[in-house]
């Protein structure tokens, strides 16, 4: 038995959707009179705000095959990519 590997449990939130017109309340009225500087700014800040008030629909639960990673001190996904992909697709509900 490899004491160095594991599967692991993970609960993630999940959000209600995140769409452009929820991120678009969030602009300031005269973005489309800012500077491209200001404006993508602007944008990333709508965003950042638009994220901080969604509210938490539910959890989703899932398992990933893990190794420890001595050197971090943690347990790491065997497949990253596919652990990535699990975290994008369920965290915001569709």
């Amino acid at each position: 038995e490899n004491q160095n590997a594991a599967t692991v449990r993970v609960t993630v939130s999940t959000f209600e959707k995140l769409d452009e017109t929820f991120v678009a309340s969030k602009l300031p009225a005269n973005v489309y009179e800012m500077s491209e500087t200001e404006r993508i700014d602007a944008v990333a800040n709508a965003i950042a705000a638009a994220l901080n008030d969604l509210q938490i629909v539910g959890d989703y639960d899932f398992t990933v095959d893990c190794e420890y990673n001595e050197q971090g001190k943690m347990w790491l996904p065997l497949q990253m990519q596919e652990f990535g992909f699990t975290l994008a697709t369920k965290i915001f509900a569709f």
